[in-house]
């Protein structure tokens, strides 16, 4: 979070008969200040463009409609709300049921004000969003406009593909929207990062085609060395940010995998994987290179809050959310990309893409089949994760989360509605049976 004496930087170059570096973004006009459901303010108010700033101080009340569980599910790792003691105001929800008609039980957090979030955090209530069920801790740079030299804090908010994503961020002169109405059709504007958000953007559906880097849950990407114009140049850049941060996620397994005493095979593939993704970054910076008409190139990856974690069953929760579901779904994304492909470049990247994301998908299911034979009593913590990321990374679009990007098949890009349903079948034609042999008792295995 930005300091006091950077937000009295503006004033004191003004009273000094100086200019700031940086031109000041467009002010909120005709601001309302938003109220909850029990008619309090919130702390944030609403634009006459639709964008969303923070103003002042959160206290409300909590809020929290996803579906608490009954007991009676069969997969638990929590009984009732009292059993939920991590955060403030836990409670016992329910997953849903993607893998056997088995819905499962796990804590879940909410927030009245900031002090319920933790450092670097801020509560954004439900009522600002349609798309929020629950009042939500999220990343924040700042908490009212004087923590920023702009004196405009803002929240970015937009469906990546994956989920809703929301943070609070400095407006400034570097932005390249304010709202929605300042990007094309099919985009929103939104923060470009996730874990240390930096300037509004544009943004398209997206999501990892293979493994993401999950920092407590959330994408972790390096910014770019310049800013890619919309269309294909941003598509190929996030693609290949998304590859770059895969590089980091396969050393992180390779430790982790010595850690728990894995086999040299499975060390060894780790290892080569990593490589692999190193080239699908240089690869995919090309083609987002060729699009803009410049180079680009990742920045330098934020590793704030990035852990090591050892314990197996931490270690098989990041196997399943990364690379069983992530990397499985994530070729069946390439190869539906591929089929319509008609660019040669485009489609020698994506051919490269597939070929070595079937083998990195295979290492993570001969992977949590040896973590499995090592410690059998994971295979109901293994339904529980399945169940999490699918239901992550094959929802539906929220309603009101903007239009529907079009597709460019000839170029490799599949529209929103392509993506999703690929996923979809993919989930039920593919994670689904693998998962289900898998979990299936073997031979010699005592699961």
């Amino acid at each position: 979070m930005r300091t006091t004496t950077h937000a009295l930087l503006p004033s004191l170059m003004l009273a000094a008969g100086l200019s700031a570096c940086r031109d000041a973004p467009p002010p909120c006009q005709d601001a309302a200040p938003i109220l909850d459901r029990d008619g309090v303010t919130t702390g944030y108010v609403r634009c006459a463009d639709g964008s969303v700033d923070r103003v002042g101080a959160v206290s409300v009340a909590v809020v929290d409609e996803r579906a608490v569980c009954e007991g009676t599910e069969e997969e638990r790792s929590c009984e009732t709300a009292a059993d939920c003691t991590e955060a403030a105001h836990g409670n016992c929800l329910t997953t849903g049921a993607l893998y056997d008609d088995t819905p499962s039980c796990t804590c879940a957090y909410s927030c009245a004000t900031d002090s319920d979030c933790g450092a670097g955090q801020a509560c954004v209530p439900a009522d600002l969003f349609d798309e929020l069920s629950a009042n939500r801790c999220v990343s924040a740079e700042c908490t009212r406009g004087a923590d920023c030299e702009s004196g405009a804090c803002g929240v970015s908010a937009w469906d990546d593909g994956c989920g809703f994503q929301v943070a609070l961020l400095c407006r400034d002169g570097d932005d390249e929207c304010r709202s929605d109405e300042d990007c094309d059709p099919g985009s929103r504007c939104g923060a470009e990062g996730w874990a240390t958000p930096e300037d509004f953007v544009c943004n398209a559906y997206e999501c990892a085609i293979g493994r993401s880097l999950l920092v407590d849950g959330t994408p972790r990407t390096a910014p770019h060395s310049a800013t890619p114009p919309p269309g294909l140049a941003a598509h190929w850049a996030r693609v290949a940010a998304m590859e770059h941060a895969s590089v980091a996620s396969f050393a992180r397994f390779t430790l982790q995998l010595m850690a728990l005493g894995a086999p040299p095979e499975l060390l060894a593939d780790a290892h080569a994987a990593g490589l692999d993704e190193i080239e699908h970054a240089r690869l995919a910076y090309g083609l987002a290179g060729r699009f803009a008409g410049h180079p680009l190139s990742a920045g330098p990856l934020p590793l704030a809050g990035l852990t090591v974690p050892t314990d197996p069953g931490e270690v098989l929760r990041g196997l399943v959310a990364e690379a069983c579901v992530g990397e499985t779904l994530g070729v069946a994304e390439a190869h539906a990309a591929l089929q319509g492909c008609t660019d040669p470049e485009t489609r020698a990247v994506l051919a490269r893409i597939v070929a070595d994301e079937e083998r990195h998908a295979g290492l993570a299911w001969r992977t949590l089949n040896w973590l499995l034979d090592q410690h059998p009593h994971l295979a109901a913590e293994t339904r529980r994760a399945a169940d999490d990321a699918l239901a992550a990374l094959t929802a539906s679009r929220p309603a009101g989360a903007g239009p529907a990007r079009p597709g460019l098949p000839a170029w490799g890009l599949l529209s929103s509605d392509q993506r999703l349903a690929t996923r979809r079948r993919a989930a039920t034609d593919l994670v689904l049976p693998l998962l289900h042999a898998t979990l299936s008792p073997r031979p010699g295995a005592h699961r």
